[in-house]
């Protein structure tokens, strides 16, 4: 029996469409690429709250649950809702340990 008339593998055929699938997937050869220079993350969990119930804690200090909520309502527009969604993926990822060490408590 040729090659032509063998049964194609299911198996193989999935290999093939995952190997396609993943072409189009953006290049990791700078994995580091979107991630904020440090400066510019404690920048941003640093910065204060403007408005609220928790008006002037910085936003790495916001409790959890507050930040979740305002991921189900939207974050505000510009540079705070930036930095909230930057916030909440710290905080569900259990990233906030990593940070703040780095922050100047006196801030």
């Amino acid at each position: 029996m040729s090659d032509d008339e063998r049964p194609e593998d299911d198996g193989a055929k999935d290999h093939r469409l995952e190997n396609d699938r993943l072409k189009d997937e953006p290049s990791l050869e700078k994995p580091l690429a979107n991630v904020p220079a440090t400066a510019d993350l404690l920048e941003a969990v640093a910065m204060r709250m403007p408005f609220g119930r928790f008006k002037g804690e910085r936003l790495i200090d916001l409790p959890e649950p507050y930040v979740v909520w305002f991921r189900g309502q939207g974050f505000p527009a510009g540079m705070l809702g930036q930095r909230m969604a930057l916030v909440y993926e710290l905080k569900v990822n259990g990233l906030e340990k990593l940070i703040r060490p780095m922050l100047n408590e006196n801030d």
